[in-house]
């Protein structure tokens, strides 16, 4: 299909080369996680917190900005609220804006019974990786350089407007706050 100088496709143990790349600055348009279960069991839920949290900080670390994320959970432990609350944390951590891009679950030929929570097991996202002060539709998030107060070099003000305020109103509003 002539993709092979434009696409190169590996699959790795996340654990085992996630920390290896991230340390070599490896940069990619694309990546993807598809771990297994981290936990079959609800006495191991922090621990599996623990670990999608790891792999998504490293994966994020990796993609370039304007690039995408794709990760997902295939535990019914993970609540979808659990997983993106962790998602949420490696961002964040990874001093990275994400725009949801898709979200989806299971297909139809694995239904999702609201009287059995086993039933909802895989959660899916795509996210892209979004340069700071980027505006999209009706939220805006805007990161301002070195104001007061650093966090790895950054001091990050979040702005979630919906009255179609525009990106250039919002940070000389934020600025002049500051």
């Amino acid at each position: 299909n002539n993709l092979q100088d434009i696409v190169k496709f590996e699959c790795h143990n996340a654990f085992d080369v996630l920390g290896n790349w991230s340390r070599e600055g490896k940069q990619f348009d694309v990546v993807i996680l598809d771990p297994p279960a981290f936990t079959k069991s609800k006495n191991t839920i922090n621990a599996a917190k623990r670990g999608y949290k790891e792999i998504n900080l490293r994966g994020l670390k990796m993609v370039k900005p304007g690039g995408y994320f794709i990760t997902c959970s295939c535990s019914h432990y993970m609540s979808e609220e659990m997983l993106k609350a962790t998602i949420w944390e490696a961002s964040l951590d990874a001093h990275k804006m994400l725009r949801q891009v898709e979200f989806r679950t299971q297909s139809a030929d694995h239904p999702i019974l609201w009287n059995n929570d086993e039933s909802y097991y895989l959660k899916f996202y795509i996210f892209q990786v979004v340069a700071f002060g980027t505006m999209y539709d009706d939220a805006l998030a805007v990161t301002l350089t070195t104001m007061g107060r650093q966090l790895d070099s950054h001091f990050v003000v979040e702005i979630l407007c919906s009255n179609g305020m525009g990106l250039e109103h919002l940070c000389r509003s934020a600025l002049e706050d500051h």
